[in-house]
């Protein structure tokens, strides 16, 4: 999971590097750095990333710059949380891309930010363990430990 959350930051970082350099707001390496590193940081990184970004847009261009890179945090946000997980995590932890969605979703709604670090790993242990162990590979199993060797 760690390496799908590497491969979704550098997206995150990408998309956000692109997004300032249009805008024009100085400091990109430095801000891409951050955004880096706070994409790490599940539902407060976003919030950590984008204070300086809004504070730099509104200093450089004032409020209408503010509101444009507050769009374009949320839209590169929209496109992480709807895409790009489900897509990336379902790749890496073999799990299709509408079931991390929804584990995701249910996760973050009930147990908060737990449920977003937490589910898909124990949603993807329980679904390796107990739903694709079929007892037809278990009597597999034993039916070649018993045949005769000698």
């Amino acid at each position: 999971a760690l390496e799908a959350q590497l491969i979704i930051a550098i997206c995150n970082t990408t998309l956000t590097a692109i997004g300032i350099t249009i805008m024009g707001l100085p400091n990109v390496v430095f801000l891409a750095t951050v955004v880096f590193f706070c994409s790490f940081i599940p539902v407060a990184g976003v919030f950590i990333s984008s204070a300086p970004i809004c504070l730099l847009a509104l200093q450089k261009g004032g409020l209408q710059s503010m509101v444009i890179a507050i769009g374009l945090i949320t839209v590169i946000h929209f496109i992480e949380a709807y895409f790009l997980n489900p897509k990336i995590f379902g790749h890496h932890l073999r799990m299709n891309a509408v079931m991390v969605l929804i584990v995701l979703t249910v996760g973050g709604k009930i147990f908060g930010i737990w449920g977003l670090v937490l589910g898909l790993p124990v949603v993807n242990y329980v679904f390796g363990t107990a739903i694709r162990r079929r007892p037809e590979d278990e009597v597999g199993a034993d039916a070649v430990r018993s045949v005769p060797t000698g």
